[in-house]
């Protein structure tokens, strides 16, 4: 038997004691099938996500409302205490056109953000962010669900799934499955090896391409996993800087591309 790598950090074991043809059309099968099923379960888990987002969206909205409520409440004591302290003035003929010294604040006291207003209108803005932050991770979900659906119909479909498929070992080498047929995979693959599912097509110049068979990893990641991967591309692209931050020499192209 060997390894068989695909989709997103997918594999599965294949049986080598067969037609080269017949191990061809058992790979390609098997591996659209469970990529078909691994889009599946993201997209429900996905799906359940957008479900706790948007109930989340509709607690924050009504937490800001309260403190919007209670806001107001607060303006409202401010006023009538000014109020209620002006008529006090008003009243006692003593106290009009006399200043009182002001008194000495206490200490830590009197700043404009410890009154209940102000700690009030911070926990609204709190609550803002957090509501942002809330969309921002529903559309990413929205957008992964869309993504989904486009990849299971690509894998799904008889008709848009990769034709051709072929095998690439560890050390880059590929099999041309395709001109073996009739050869059993025995003959010529490793025991126990692990080996990466490509599709090949032909480019302009009728070339071979292959390409690894795998599935946009945006459908599979959760968005902390995207953002390790946004990290770790850009930690790559840095890395791949020559002196004084130009860019490295570019290396030789192949027509096999790896993750």
């Amino acid at each position: 038997f060997i390894v068989v790598n695909y989709g997103y950090k997918q594999s599965k074991v294949f049986n080598i004691n067969c037609q080269s043809a017949a191990l061809m059309d058992a790979m390609r099968d098997k591996a659209s099938l469970d990529i078909v099923h691994t889009l599946k379960e993201r997209d429900e888990f996905f799906n359940k996500k957008v479900k706790e987002c948007e109930k989340r969206e509709n607690y924050l909205n009504r937490e800001v409302d309260k403190i919007d409520a209670q806001i107001e409440e607060e303006k409202k004591k401010a006023e009538e205490a000014a109020r209620l302290s002006s008529a006090e003035q008003s009243e006692d003929p003593k106290k009009k056109g006399k200043k009182e010294a002001p008194k000495p604040a206490a200490k830590g006291k009197g700043k404009a953000e410890d009154t209940p207003e102000a700690k009030l209108e911070a926990q609204k803005a709190e609550t803002l962010t957090k509501i942002e932050e809330n969309k921002n991770d529903l559309e990413i979900y929205r957008q992964k669900l869309v993504k989904i659906q486009e990849n299971r119909e690509l894998f799904s479909n008889e008709d848009t799934r990769p034709k051709v498929v072929d095998l690439i070992d560890d050390s880059g080498n590929r099999k041309f499955m395709k001109t073996k047929m009739d050869i059993y995979g025995n003959e010529y693959l490793a025991e126990k090896g692990h080996y990466q599912l490509v599709t090949v097509t032909k480019n302009e110049t009728d070339e071979d391409v292959a390409e690894n068979f795998e599935v946009d990893g945006f459908c599979i990641r959760s968005i902390q996993e995207d953002k390790e991967w946004d990290e770790k591309m850009a930690n790559e692209v840095k890395g791949g800087k020559g002196k004084g931050g130009k860019p490295a020499p570019k290396k030789k192209q192949f027509l096999i591309y790896w993750i």
